[in-house]
């Protein structure tokens, strides 16, 4: 009678174990491609961090080539005349403005003017230098000279005659 038993159900035993052996299975390619899977989240999501740096960079990138055009975007002729328009805010004379010689560097070219002027005194030199380093064209003054203007006649004058020698840069690509 036992073995009757275990004869009618040797079908189902054997269709219990192959389903217990397929759950067994799947669960193993379930686990697997679990794993798969975060580890494809996972270098998706330092695939997005690197983007984002990657636009910071773009982003970095286009805000120099402005600034480079901005920079580059003067004709030297334009440039003595915005010397001219700045000296003329004050009450100065300007005695001469003499563009010197291009200097090349690696990075960009200088491009130096001496400027001779004429005040009553030194703080209309320092409200100069004040005006040509605040301009949207980019002025350096490198050296400044002030003495007073020779006696005239026997009298002192009491002006201040000024040397500026004033740098203007364009970038190169």
């Amino acid at each position: 009678m036992l073995k009757d038993n275990i004869n009618d159900y040797k079908n189902q035993i054997l269709n219990i174990a192959i389903i217990i052996l397929a759950i067994f299975i799947a669960s193993k390619i379930y686990n697997n491609q679990a794993k798969e899977v975060l580890v494809l989240n996972e270098k998706k999501d330092v695939e997005a961090r690197k983007n984002i740096v990657l636009e910071e960079i773009k982003k970095s990138e286009n805000k120099i080539d402005a600034y480079k055009s901005f920079i580059n975007d003067k004709q030297l002729s334009a440039v003595v005349n915005k010397l001219n328009e700045i000296a003329k805010q004050l009450p100065i004379n300007i005695l001469s403005i003499k563009p010197s010689g291009e200097q090349e560097f690696p990075l960009y070219i200088k491009y130096p003017f001496s400027m001779k002027i004429e005040t009553n005194n030194y703080h209309m030199v320092g409200e100069l230098l004040s005006l040509l380093e605040s301009n949207p064209i980019i002025f350096h003054a490198e050296a400044v000279a002030m003495y007073p203007e020779e006696l005239r006649m026997g009298k002192k004058i009491g002006k201040i005659i000024a040397e500026i020698k004033v740098d203007t840069f364009i970038l190169k690509d």
